[in-house]
């Protein structure tokens, strides 16, 4: 359908009056956003609040400002806090569950008795075995000492009885020799002589053997295999105590039980879980940080670690060499430790942010927040002072572009430069090219202030 001339005009006037509407809604949220962002920022025009004495030159407070290369922004990460050690213990050999001594939730001690297995059988071969020791340890003294004296007189004795007939026997051979020699008795009886002095010769000589051989005392043979016996018979004791020690579980570091897997009566298998252990109190925080940061993080700095609602400082332990496929960052590890009342507030498997600050190389002043107001062209500027060409002093207006804030001073770049002196009061008051009088004061400075960071050069104040 076409539109008559006038209707054409009235949709013009309602298009014009739209986009007046929406200029006008886009500014007043502009302004809106503005003061959010610098509270503390005048966001009125300067213009407005000129004395109507045009005689009357304001006073003003100045700053001088010095440049640096860089500042330091608080980064957070977003990391996970996990325990430093959590363990499945177990026994370590087979065997009948007899008794468990804790049940979860219950907080253990480093060497804690946990858990008991049947153990008779084994009891019953240590009784064996230290019988065994005692017999071979009995056989070793008695090795040791050698023959008891009543054996060797009883040896040296039968010696004696010996010799004392094999000299009566000499002399009935000499007798039967002479009366053989006259015929006086027959060769067969010589004979039975000199074979009996044969005999008794022997005798004696066997006799003689026996006592140097007590005399002399146990072979050193005899005594190294006795005691290769009762080595083996100890070895043997030692490992039937291994197994009785293997038979109670212990707790292997201070901690808390998160779950019990078996009851008493089960018959387990080596290395079969019976119960998860964590350490509670000494957690630590594994994070992601690019790789352009981790030049400036140092091992042994502490940062501060927000897990829930509290607040803890982490130690960094660690910057792992690798980096992560899936997120491209290096895996840092921070360590926590927490007091007997914190125990509750942060657990493992929970979020923390870890507050890490960076230094950024760029240049720039850190100047008050007070020092800024909204340029008309939705930017920043600040005014500085210098000398007209009659020597008065004026304030000149500078753009700025903000880079980064902390409290209550900001950090920015733009057409400052190196030691002007800043209008840091009375800004509202103050339009380029308006004459001023301005008074040098410097800031309250104290350890949240960034130029008190010692790792960063800042603004000075004269």
């Amino acid at each position: 359908m076409n539109m008559t001339k006038r209707q054409k005009k009235f949709g013009i006037r309602e298009v014009t009056l739209g986009a007046a509407v929406a200029f006008a809604i886009g500014a007043a949220l502009t302004a809106f956003a503005m003061q959010a962002f610098l509270p503390a920022a005048a966001t009125s025009s300067p213009r407005d609040s000129i004395s109507e004495k045009t005689g009357d030159v304001p006073l003003v407070e100045g700053m001088k400002l010095h440049q640096v290369n860089a500042y330091l922004r608080e980064d957070i990460h977003t990391g996970s806090v996990k325990t430093r050690q959590q363990t499945m213990v177990a026994f370590q050999r087979p065997g009948l569950v007899q008794k468990l001594l804790c049940d979860e939730g219950q907080r253990v001690e480093l060497g804690q008795e946990l858990a008991k297995m049947d153990n008779r059988h084994l009891l019953a071969e240590q009784q064996s075995i230290e019988a065994k020791l005692a017999q071979a340890q009995s056989v070793l003294r008695e090795l040791s000492k050698g023959p008891r004296a009543e054996v060797i007189e009883a040896a040296r004795s039968m010696l004696d009885d010996l010799n004392a007939q094999r000299n009566a026997q000499e002399m009935r051979l000499k007798r039967s020799k002479r009366l053989l020699s006259s015929n006086s008795i027959a060769e067969q009886d010589y004979e039975r002589e000199l074979f009996a002095m044969q005999g008794l010769t022997a005798r004696r000589d066997a006799s003689q053997s026996q006592l140097d051989e007590l005399l002399a005392g146990t072979r050193v043979e005899q005594v190294d295999a006795q005691k290769s016996m009762i080595q083996s018979l100890q070895a043997d004791l030692r490992r039937v105590e291994y197994n009785l020690d293997d038979c109670i579980v212990r707790a292997p570091f201070d901690g808390i039980i998160v779950a019990r897997f078996i009851d008493p009566g089960a018959v387990v298998a080596a290395g079969e879980p019976v119960y998860e252990l964590i350490d509670d109190q000494n957690l630590e925080i594994h994070l992601g940080v690019p790789p352009d940061m981790t030049e400036q993080l140092q091992v042994g700095n502490t940062y501060r670690v927000v897990a829930g609602n509290t607040a803890v400082e982490g130690r960094l332990r660690a910057v792992l060499p690798q980096i992560d496929a899936a997120t491209r960052t290096y895996k840092v590890i921070l360590d926590i430790s927490l007091e007997p009342e914190e125990l509750t507030s942060i657990a493992s498997g929970q979020l923390a942010k870890v507050e890490l600050i960076e230094e950024v190389k760029d240049p720039g002043f850190w100047v008050p927040s007070l020092a800024l107001t909204a340029d008309h062209s939705g930017l920043w500027c600040c005014y500085t002072v210098a000398e007209d060409a009659s020597g008065a002093t004026v304030a000149v207006k500078q753009a700025v572009e903000i880079l980064h804030m902390r409290d209550e001073f900001v950090f920015v770049r733009g057409t400052l430069q190196d030691g002007q002196v800043l209008i840091r009061g009375g800004v509202p008051r103050v339009v380029a090219g308006q004459q001023v009088r301005v008074k040098m004061t410097q800031p309250s400075v104290d350890s949240s202030a960034p130029w008190s960071t010692t790792s960063m050069p800042s603004s000075s104040v004269n």
